[in-house]
C-alpha cells in the first residue's frame, strides 16, 4: 500500500512542479503539455521540455531525500542480532 501511495504522491508532485514551472498556464493546458512531453510528440515547445526537466529534477530530489531518511532511520533503529540490552 505504501508503494501505491508513494507513486500517486510523486505523480502529483510531478504535475504540480510542472505546472509551477510552466509559468501562468491553466491546469488543463498544463495537463495537455505534460501528456505531450511524456508521449514524445514533436510539437512540444522548449518551455514545456524545460518545465518537465525541472519537475523531474524536483521529484528525483524528493525521492533521494526520502531514501536518505530511510537509511538514517534504519541505522538508528535496527540493531544487530544478539545485541539485546542487558539489564
Amino acid at each position: 500500500m505504501a508503494g501505491l501511495f508513494a507513486v500517486a504522491a510523486l505523480g502529483a508532485l510531478l504535475f504540480a512542479s510542472f505546472s509551477h514551472h510552466l509559468a501562468g498556464t491553466p491546469p488543463a493546458h498544463a495537463n495537455e503539455a505534460l501528456n505531450a512531453v511524456l508521449a514524445g510528440r514533436a510539437d512540444v515547445t522548449g518551455g514545456a521540455t524545460a518545465a518537465f526537466d525541472r519537475a523531474l529534477r524536483t521529484v528525483m530530489l524528493v525521492t533521494a531525500l526520502c531514501a536518505a531518511l530511510a537509511g538514517v532511520a534504519g541505522w538508528v533503529w535496527i540493531r544487530p542480532i544478539g545485541s539485546e540490552a542487558t539489564p
